[in-house]
């Protein structure tokens, strides 16, 4: 039973924040901190709903995540930005 492959299972997260770089060239927000840019950014019309969610495409991405049960156990995995552009991602989820 350990073995059987209906007992693998994996699931992903991507974790985003306000592109604060983009919503200083959309709205002229030159000059503001970080943070209230990003306020500024969800408060928006762009945002299109009252909850202030972003469209993705004016998101960054921060953080990705997986989960995934094997035949060996559980194994929990977050990357953050810096892994991800750097290109060394990939190594980690390479198979042996």
């Amino acid at each position: 039973m350990k073995d059987d492959p209906a007992h693998a299972c994996t699931g992903f997260d991507i974790e985003t924040i306000p592109d604060v770089d983009l919503g200083r060239r959309l709205y002229n927000l030159d000059g503001l901190p970080d943070e209230e840019v990003g306020e500024a950014h969800e408060l928006s019309p762009a945002a299109g709903n009252r909850l202030g969610i972003l469209p993705l495409h004016q998101h960054r991405v921060v953080a990705i995540s997986v989960v995934w049960r094997h035949r060996d156990g559980l194994k929990v995995l977050s990357l953050g930005i810096r892994t991800v552009l750097n290109g060394t991602w990939w190594r980690i989820f390479r198979c042996h």
